[in-house]
């Protein structure tokens, strides 16, 4: 079924251009996004031979299908095209899925949340993956097409950077067992590997030099495997540049047991 979509989401995006008039939703558009919103296909995934993660492209071009195709609808406290996920949930659809949803969370239709997943009053846009006992704390925010792994913790404030233009770019991907804390940002496509700790404050993006403290090697948008980076800074040409710093690694993966 998979490969039926892809085609047809790609013969559509290839021959529309933008609508000026309402059009009706394409099935192949709703079908690709229902998909995305219960976790059956995701927007990054990784290439287990090479550890590398590789965008699928048709599924971005399918969400700006989805906003071309949408029209603004009123709700209660919004009009967008997007419905949000639990509009019409009950009791009985956060009790089958496992998940917490305190007031305040907004989560758009066509990002997934994974079981045990607590989501406190955060903001999760459409295209992104939450894996399965993660918290989002308060003020987080998890971007279009971002992708977050299992037992993680994205602290009070933290911003995930998302992205939809260009399709072929990379979003931000936190592998599994990770803590980015309070106010941290990581955008533009960095990739934090399973176990590692991004401090409060820190600041990750494509330019940013992250700098392991002992062996003085750089690493450019990805953190390595359970590093505990924090912010800080390198002189050149008699200026101060901000930069992050590996001051340490774990001994051992960090599991997210204590977030409830």
């Amino acid at each position: 079924m998979l490969s039926k979509l892809q085609r047809e989401v790609m013969e559509l995006f290839a021959e529309t251009g933008h609508p000026q008039t309402p059009i009706t939703m394409p099935d192949c558009v709703l079908s690709t996004i229902r998909l995305l919103n219960h976790g059956e296909c995701r927007v990054c995934e990784i290439d287990d031979k090479a550890n590398t993660w590789q965008v699928n492209e048709w599924l971005k071009k399918a969400i700006l299908l989805f906003f071309k195709y949408s029209n603004c609808t009123l709700t209660p406290n919004a009009y967008d095209k997007i419905k949000l996920k639990f509009e019409q949930w009950e009791a009985a659809d956060f009790e089958t899925a496992k998940i917490r949803v305190v007031p305040g969370a907004i989560v758009r239709y066509g990002a997934f949340i994974g079981k045990e997943a607590v989501l406190m009053n955060c903001f999760v846009n459409i295209g992104a993956y939450v894996g399965q006992r993660t918290m989002v704390d308060s003020f987080a925010t998890v971007g279009s097409c971002a992708q977050i792994g299992a037992n993680c913790h994205l602290a009070s404030g933290s911003v995930i950077g998302g992205v939809l233009e260009p399709v072929t770019a990379a979003p931000v991907v936190i592998e599994d067992n990770c803590l980015i804390g309070a106010n941290a940002v990581v955008a533009e496509g960095v990739v934090v590997r399973n176990g590692a700790t991004i401090a409060m404050g820190t600041r990750l993006g494509a330019s940013t030099k992250i700098i392991d403290r002992e062996t003085k090697a750089e690493f450019h948008k990805e953190v390595p495997e359970k590093a505990v980076v924090v912010p800080g800074a390198y002189q050149s040409n008699g200026l101060s540049i901000a930069c992050a710093v590996i001051v340490g690694y774990k001994d051992r993966d960090y599991i997210n047991e204590n977030l409830r």
